[in-house]
């Protein structure tokens, strides 16, 4: 009080920052004039901007932690996790993938995944990708020869599912 006086303040207001039910901060104001009733709406007016901002740095909070979790899954499995565009490149890649092949990730993502199985299991690949695309089928599971860097194939089975990867719709196949 004896600070308040001090600074000559002659008003203060306080109000609630309230995300749904949830107090997240309190916002307050002084002043040496005494406040208009449009000041104290602009106030909670802020105050509620203030707090939407809070929950939105907390969802993207949130969002960071689970992506970084499920980064790190995926970067530890043994198996190569992939996505392929409807026209057939590949858009995903995990570390386990330059382990089997010995091809890197980054010189991997936006080349033709087809190229890189062998010409006597190509068509059966394609056939299956294209089956999922058209709708016949949601699911496959296949064996193929997947090149590798040195020159030679591995056998690899494939699980192969569809996805819709984003709000407009675009489809992939992992």
């Amino acid at each position: 009080r004896t600070w308040i006086r001090g600074e000559g303040f002659a008003s203060f207001a306080a109000y609630p920052m309230m995300l749904e039910d949830r107090l997240v901060g309190c916002m307050a104001l002084f002043s040496r004039e005494p406040l208009a009733e449009t000041v104290l709406q602009e106030l909670a007016s802020v105050a509620n901007g203030i707090a939407l901002s809070i929950q939105r740095k907390q969802a993207e909070d949130a969002l960071d932690a689970s992506e970084s979790r499920y980064q790190s899954v995926v970067s530890s499995i043994k198996e190569v996790v992939f996505q392929i565009t409807e026209s057939g490149q590949w858009s995903f890649l995990n570390p386990a993938w330059t382990k089997i092949t010995g091809f890197a990730i980054e010189e991997t993502l936006g080349t033709m995944f087809l190229e890189y199985f062998s010409s006597d299991t190509r068509e059966l690949v394609n056939a299956q990708v294209q089956k999922l695309l058209a709708g016949a089928v949601d699911h496959g599971d296949l064996e193929a020869k997947l090149a590798t860097q040195l020159g030679d194939f591995r056998w690899v089975e494939l699980s192969l599912s569809l996805t819709c990867e984003s709000a407009d719709g675009a489809m992939s196949v992992s």
